[in-house]
């Protein structure tokens, strides 16, 4: 009884969050993260996932904030006129989430950009996380990985403002909120 409120079950297969589910017996509630797509929100919520909606809105706000920075890249990129093998890619989409950031571009001289976006339709300083993978590759490519803070997003018209940080992300990495639990652990 550690007094939780609510467990997140992050990146589970069905199985593995059904298990959870059956463990944690009503005691808290249960959020779904990572692996939620539009297919399969309604088999989660079927397994008594308490909150599964919020992150396919909050994911759905997200690739459009990424399909908003994305569309500018590649605009502003063709302006350059560089080799035809440096073309923008919505690496999210196109190599899934996970690599630590979501479009590879390209800067004026043919430089490589690692941008990250982080989206809300809220103000600049609403709360965002970043992950493990996100601080570890720029931490990596400091000198080549951006922050996009997409803000104030009308998701109507896919429209925001942005505001771009360089570098590593260190400094704003100031709470871990999850650890990692190996229940295999030999005494």
């Amino acid at each position: 009884e550690a007094g939780a409120d609510i467990i997140m079950l992050d990146n589970m297969t069905t199985e593995e969050m059904r298990e959870a589910i059956r463990i944690i017996d009503g005691r808290a509630e249960t959020e779904c993260s990572g692996n939620v797509t539009r297919e399969n929100v309604s088999r989660l919520t079927n397994l008594g996932v308490d909150y599964v909606e919020k992150e396919k809105q909050l994911k759905k706000i997200g690739d459009l904030g990424e399909q908003f920075v994305f569309n500018q890249e590649r605009e502003r990129v063709k302006k350059y006129h560089l080799s035809k093998n440096k073309k923008v890619e919505w690496t999210a989409k196109e190599r899934g989430d996970g690599l630590g950031y979501d479009i590879l571009s390209y800067d004026e001289k043919g430089n490589v950009k690692y941008i990250e976006v982080k989206t809300t339709t809220g103000k600049e300083d609403a709360t965002y996380y970043i992950t493990t993978n996100e601080l570890l590759k720029s931490q990596i490519e400091k000198d080549n990985y951006y922050l996009y803070r997409v803000y104030e997003f009308d998701t109507n018209t896919g429209l925001g403002e942005i505001s771009v940080r360089r570098g590593a992300l260190d400094e704003l990495c100031v709470s871990p909120l999850l650890y990692k639990v190996d229940t295999n652990l030999q005494e």
